[in-house]
């Protein structure tokens, strides 16, 4: 839901000064350090413009909101052991590490990334890249192993 509030606070914020068009900063009209448009009497503006993604947003928060209480979604599970997951890609290393219910063995793929990685990707990437690498290796495992 938090990409979806985007367009509120665009909205709110349409009066300061710096702001283009569709209510984001920019930092070609910013003038000073005022940040909202003051009248000459010293108070602040009452009414602010809508920016053209606010009517989207506003319509998928409703539709994400409309529920009397949490939808209910089917799931089937194929297995029925829970398994625990903990891991860290920071710096130029990446791993994790892996427990399911019941079983005395602990899995811990860990590797390096390559130099275009490290310089050229955000950790955004790297964690995201990291539990994609994590469950492809499980996946692996469990059709070598049929666990």
């Amino acid at each position: 839901m938090v990409p979806y509030l985007k367009g509120i606070y665009l909205s709110i914020n349409s009066s300061r000064q710096g702001r283009d068009v569709d209510g984001w900063t920019n930092q070609k009209c910013k003038r000073g350090n005022q940040k909202v448009n003051v009248k000459p009497d010293g108070n602040a503006t009452k009414c602010v413009s809508t920016v053209s993604r606010l009517r989207l947003d506003l319509e998928v928060l409703m539709e994400l909101t409309c529920f009397e209480g949490p939808p209910q979604i089917p799931v089937r599970p194929t297995n029925s052991k829970a398994t625990y997951i903990v891991g860290d890609a920071s710096g130029s290393g990446f791993g994790s590490t892996s427990w399911k219910t019941g079983e005395e063995k602990i899995h811990t793929p860990y590797g390096a990334w390559t130099g275009e990685v490290t310089k050229h990707k955000f950790s955004n990437f790297h964690e995201t890249a990291n539990l994609v690498l994590r469950l492809r290796y499980d996946q692996r495992r469990e059709n070598r192993t049929g666990i």
